[in-house]
């Protein structure tokens, strides 16, 4: 006889070989195989009882699946247990070998033991197939009626299992099962309610006939388990029945006044919050009780209050009926943010989306923030920054200022996803609400020139790809940065008095920075046409830095041209081309003009809304295909040779002489010191070094102490406010649609 090893020195043996289970548990699998092939029940059982436990460690047992129908039929209690335990495991509705264990429930079915019928009940409640739910059914409701009180709590049990495969047999043992609701024991009673919850999760209406019973148990039980299940249940049928919820205004009282229980308590507020209307006098009642919760020194009990508080606000009668107790929520809310949980205080975060005023926004908004420097993963505080700055057209938003020093801090610690909402609301707003674009200009400009040791990269240069990062030198998102030029560049007339010591300032932070290349493509191309609607611009503005920026433009804008984003090449090639050819004066103005209609936001829609009219053929190509003419004739030193394809050197030199630029004047009187064919001395370029840092230390000391540009613009904004009234922003909340179709207008017109 094989040697039989026991569970417990398998789990031990597991153990003990750390860092080589599978090659121990692979041997126990060959062992087990061994015992399972025995001709030894007991062995077989000890064999199944293994498997099991391997089975939850995530190992088959499928190919043991006629052994455990074999353990199962043993007539010892204690050897086929692990059968029974297996097949409630591993056995399902498409089990092949499940329909041979029908005949041994049926046996086991009408054992004198209470526990052999009750293991076959929990086993049949977990493998049952529609085929086995058939031929067991008149057994099943036969035991409905036992004189046993723990076969009919499994039997009640154990039928919604069977109604979920096999629905015809619920109207076959509903008249048993409603005779349960009854039963004189408590066990019987409370898996009867629990059942028909069960059910009524999955269609209610169909035990609306069960109220007055229903009603009956609310009103004179005792025992608390049953009262949240009967409160559950009620829960689900008063939204289908109007009369019922008054019905429960006595019962629901009683228990609010008397209950000591937390748990019953809780689920008689929530049925108040959910069925009755928030002008009873029982919902007033309901919603102190629930205070006391959030006032509660237990944790549990502070994050079941909160969550049926976010539950009730999210109807809009709620809200307004109970609006001086949701003021007094704010602060309690803000102290659950700073809980270790992460559900409640994802909760708290969500709830106090629902309660904050424009009144509380700003100290709510600065209580975020603090807290999300403390945390290791502050997005969900920025995120919740946004969705309620945000929400129906930033409503809660007074001081359009201040929320984009917000966004300007949230700016530099956003995650993607976040930084890319911050920039869409930065760029809605500046066009939503036109009081705030000077404001917003100077922030955009401050956010954009964070680099004070960025230098210049002209046509010559190649960047060094051992220069710092973006990350580095900018402590903006990139797409923030996107949405700055943006803004810069389509409102520079915002710039006002300053626009002479700006306009320069915003092209050489969008063009001539290092990092600027370092930054995504399409962050590049809104950078390059910033800073060339600033150039169009500046004419009618401040005439006296367009030479300025044109020349900036064209020192800058070649390096652009190199770079592998084909985007990016092109709108730099673009930008050179126009730049070229629109010179400062008149043309300059009247290009300018093109940006004077302002900016108006559409809804996302609109342009699919368009009709497109009949006579336009969009499929229809703009010109004809031309054939491209030779640029240049071919010179054959033989012109009879068809094999002489190579010019004469002096076309090749008189073609490359075309093509090179023409060399600046200024150039033949550089220093010998700039060609890269002189053979200066170390010490030379030593000092050349060293006075270009003299210099550049010495402008820094001249300019003071470095400090946080945004530290300033806060203080600027807080010094404009000081002493003077609330400013009132005009804010276009409308989204511009497409115009309706003449026959659309003409029939809304008549009518």
């Amino acid at each position: 006889m094989v040697f039989e090893k026991s569970l417990i020195a398998m789990v031990k043996g597991i153990r003990a070989n750390r860092g080589k289970e599978s090659e121990y548990i692979h041997s126990c699998i060959q062992e087990i195989q061994k015992e399972a092939a025995s001709t030894n029940l007991q062995t077989k059982s000890t064999a199944v009882l293994k498997l099991a436990y391997l089975t939850m460690m995530g190992y088959d047992m499928s190919w043991a699946s006629f052994t455990v129908v074999e353990v199962m039929s043993h007539t010892k209690f204690a050897i086929r247990r692990p059968g029974y335990l297996a097949a409630s495991m591993t056995f399902n509705e498409n089990t092949d070998v499940g329909l041979l264990t029908i005949n041994l429930f049926k046996k086991d079915f009408g054992s004198k033991s209470q526990y052999e019928t009750g293991m076959a009940i929990s086993c049949l409640s977990s493998i049952c197939s529609p085929q086995m739910c058939r031929d067991l059914l008149t057994e099943l409701s036969s035991m409905m009626s036992s004189s046993r009180a723990y076969l009919r709590k499994k039997t009640v049990l154990c039928l919604f299992r069977v109604f979920l495969r096999d629905p015809p047999a619920l109207r076959t043992c509903f008249p048993k099962l409603k005779e349960r609701l009854g039963d004189e024991d408590q066990g019987v009673l409370t898996a009867t309610v629990n059942t028909f919850l069960e059910l009524a999760r999955k269609n209610a209406r169909n035990y609306l006939s069960l109220v007055p019973q229903l009603h009956h148990l609310l009103v004179n039980t005792s025992n608390n388990w049953l009262s949240i299940k009967l409160l559950k249940l009620f829960q689900l049928l008063c939204p289908l029945e109007p009369r019922l919820p008054p019905k429960l205004a006595e019962p629901l009282t009683n228990i609010l006044n008397t209950t000591k229980a937390a748990s019953v308590e809780f689920e008689a507020i929530r049925t108040v919050l959910r069925v009755l209307p928030e002008t009873s006098s029982l919902s007033a009642l309901a919603v102190e009780k629930l205070q006391v919760f959030l006032n509660s020194s237990d944790r549990n009990l502070r994050y079941l209050g909160m969550e049926l508080f976010q539950e009730a606000m999210q109807k809009e009668s709620f809200r307004e009926q109970y609006q001086t107790k949701i003021q007094d929520l704010n602060s309690k809310v803000l102290l659950s943010i700073e809980e270790t949980d992460p559900t409640a205080r994802a909760v708290a975060l969500q709830l106090l989306d629902l309660i904050v005023t424009p009144a509380t926004l700003a100290d709510s908004v600065k209580k975020l923030m603090e807290f999300a420097k403390k945390c290791l993963n502050p997005e969900e505080f920025h995120q919740t920054i946004l969705r309620i700055g945000g929400r129906d057209c930033y409503a809660l938003v007074e001081d359009f200022a201040w929320y984009l020093l917000v966004l300007a801090d949230l700016a530099q610690t956003a995650t993607f996803e976040c930084a890319q909402e911050v920039a869409n609301q930065f760029t809605d707003i500046v066009v939503r609400v036109p009081g705030v674009r000077p404001y917003a200009v100077q922030l955009a400009l401050s956010l954009l020139d964070r680099d004070p040791t960025a230098t210049t990269l002209t046509s010559g240069e190649v960047e060094d790809p051992r220069a710092s990062t973006t990350a580095a030198t900018m402590n903006v998102a990139p797409a923030v940065i996107g949405a700055c030029a943006w803004v810069v560049g389509e409102f520079y007339k915002d710039f006002e008095a300053e626009a002479e010591a700006c306009l320069p300032k915003v092209a050489r932070a969008l063009l001539s920075a290092k990092s600027v290349h370092d930054l995504e493509p399409s962050v590049q191309t809104q950078s390059i046409w910033a800073g060339l609607k600033l150039y169009f611009g500046s004419q009618a503005v401040c005439p006296s830095v367009t030479g300025e920026l044109r020349e900036l433009l064209l020192t800058t804008l070649p390096s652009f041209v190199k770079s592998t984003h084909v985007d990016v090449s092109d709108r730099a090639t673009l930008a050179i081309t126009l730049v070229k050819h629109m010179s400062p004066g008149a043309s300059l103005i009247e290009c300018g003009g093109l940006f004077a209609p302002p900016l108006v936001p559409v809804a996302s829609g609109a342009q699919r809304e368009l009709q497109v009219p009949a006579d336009l053929d969009l499929d229809e190509p703009f010109f004809e295909d031309e054939v491209p003419a030779p640029t240049q004739t071919e010179t054959r030193v033989d012109p009879t040779d068809p094999y002489s394809l190579a010019a004469t050197y002096k076309d090749d030199l008189q073609f490359a002489a075309q093509e090179a630029p023409p060399v600046a004047a200024a150039s033949a009187n550089a220093s010998q010191t700039s060609s890269m064919f002189y053979l200066g001395g170390n010490k030379d370029a030593a000092a050349a070094e060293g006075e270009g840092s003299a210099e550049a230390g010495s402008s820094s000391k001249a300019g003071g102490a470095s400090s946080d540009p945004l530290e300033a613009m806060r203080q600027k904004l807080a010094a404009a406010r000081a002493g003077a009234a609330a400013t009132r922003y005009e804010v276009l909340r409308e989204d511009v649609r497409a115009p309706a179709a003449p026959a659309a207008a003409a029939a809304a017109a008549a009518a």
